[in-house]
């Protein structure tokens, strides 16, 4: 069986955002500034990926499957920078423009072999490659002759290359009412950088064992609970690992550290699921970390934040996860999605022991309703608490949309009509850090209302006797995604 699929989006977007920025001192201010910023990005976004499954006749469960994968994401930016109602600051007004995206290619290639009706194996291997580019370039205005003029101080460029190799194998043993599979999983890590604004270059490799285990046990027909650990690699983004200083705010100085290691978590998990009308998923899980990864802050000597990424101390999370979908009527359904975790960050920097704990969690439901001639509608509405940082949190998140599609050319095609966040223009973002030097607070106005038509048309038919591919690429192994799977 040979599947086949392509993906492509586009955005274009301008936010116009004001800042006012104080410092005080015994309550009177020493230095103030307006910052106004227009921005406007075009982003694009390509995915086509191959997937040949190979089939045999001794058994349907001896599978071959080899994927690949093509990813590119480029993306523009334009940014002026304007500065009114100042004290005390120096900075000159400056135009920002970006060039910058990803290009990635994947190719995985699996096996799996049962040996008896109880046991059977898989085996397999997969590469990553990964190219980030970004040409960044600042001009300052030059206030004698009214004109902008290229600041190198603050022009960036850069390439990154990260190639990731790995093999695994693992084991199943499936009895009556129990199911058991270990595995073992071998990676192998290289990455070359060229930081060329600040001549500095990067090469490094680290090769990581990851195992894995789970044992399931069935209820009933319907039913059963699951208890598994893993170990998941979190490496660095180009953008945490990029050593050029960006004073672009010079009194909010940001840098990136080309030393930081990939963050590796330690997972358990314990699930329990019941599939009859509709499908209950109830999950805990607890994880923990030795080297996060953390975004830090410290106060110089002239008052000047400076913020940075290290690997800290320990991170650690305990968490409850509930799903469940539910079909009301063959025609109206609901789904529920919510976590919730407890977690704790403990690092040094500077000297000092920052400690931060807190709640996290989010919630998802989406209702849909499917009329006669593939009329639908449905809504979707979310909540996010924001995020604990090592020193502060984030302000939570809420979010609705409201969508209604049509089917088209005899169900191959499907029209959408899309609004989110109808009733809200802006949305309000908060943020906090706070140290033993100083507390800073950050208050952002977001654009939150957009509308958007969507059209997808499908290809081809699936015959539905041939057996869904099992495997498939799923590259998620950065920071800020969940995991790192096969």
């Amino acid at each position: 069986m040979l599947t086949a699929s392509v993906d492509y989006e586009t955005d274009k977007n301008g936010q116009i955002s004001n800042e006012l920025t104080q410092t005080r001192l015994n309550n009177a201010i020493t230095q103030q500034y307006y910052q106004n910023d227009l921005a406007n990005s075009h982003y694009q976004g390509f995915d086509a990926s191959l997937n040949y499954q190979l089939g045999f006749k001794k058994s349907k469960d001896q599978l071959l499957t080899l994927s690949y994968k093509y990813s590119y994401s480029p993306n523009t930016q334009i940014t002026n920078n304007r500065f009114s109602d100042t004290i005390n600051y120096p900075q000159s007004n400056y135009n920002q423009y970006n060039n910058a995206g990803t290009r990635e290619h994947t190719i995985q290639l699996d096996y799996a072999q049962p040996l008896s009706k109880k046991f059977s194996i898989e085996a397999g291997a997969k590469a990553i490659l990964r190219n980030d580019f970004s040409d960044f370039q600042s001009d300052t205005l030059n206030n004698k002759s009214n004109e902008f003029e290229l600041d190198p101080t603050q022009s960036n460029d850069f390439t990154y290359h990260q190639n990731i190799y790995s093999v695994y194998n693992s084991y199943q043993l499936k009895l009556t009412k129990w199911t058991a599979k270990a595995g073992l999983r071998l990676e192998e890590t290289t990455v070359g950088a060229d930081f060329s604004s600040v001549d500095t270059t990067l090469k490094t490799s680290y090769t990581n064992l990851i195992p894995s285990i789970s044992i399931q046990r069935s209820l009933t027909s319907t039913s059963s609970i699951n208890f598994g650990f893993t170990e998941r690699i979190q490496r660095p983004d180009i953008y945490q690992l990029n050593p050029f200083v960006n004073r672009s705010n010079p009194q909010f100085i940001t840098q990136g550290n080309p030393d930081l290691k990939p963050e590796l978590n330690h997972v358990f998990e314990l699930n329990y699921s019941q599939f009859s009308k509709g499908s209950i998923n109830l999950g805990l899980s607890y994880s923990f970390s030795n080297n996060s990864i953390q975004n830090v802050s410290n106060l110089t000597g002239d008052n000047v934040t400076y913020s940075t990424y290290e690997n800290l101390g320990s991170n650690s999370s305990l968490g409850l996860n509930v799903n469940t979908n539910y079909p009301i009527t063959t025609k109206l359904s609901l789904s529920i999605n919510g976590q919730i975790n407890r977690v704790w960050l403990k690092g040094v920097y500077d000297g000092s022991l920052d400690k931060n704990t807190g709640y996290v969690g989010n919630m998802f439901t989406n209702i849909s309703y499917k009329f006669d001639d593939g009329y639908r509608i449905g809504t979707n509405s979310g909540y996010f608490s924001g995020n604990v940082n090592l020193q502060g949190t984030t302000s939570y998140f809420i979010f609705n949309s409201y969508v209604f599609s049509k089917d088209l050319l005899k169900k191959n095609a499907t029209i959408s009509f899309v609004a989110n966040n109808p009733w809200s223009k802006f949305w309000i973002g908060n943020s906090y850090t706070r140290t033993t030097d100083f507390y800073q607070e950050n208050n952002n106005y977001n654009t939150y209302r957009t509308f958007a038509i969507r059209l997808s048309y499908k290809f081809g038919k699936l015959n539905s006797d041939i057996k869904k591919n099992q495997h498939g690429i799923n590259n998620d192994d950065t920071k800020g995604k969940s995991s790192s799977n096969n």
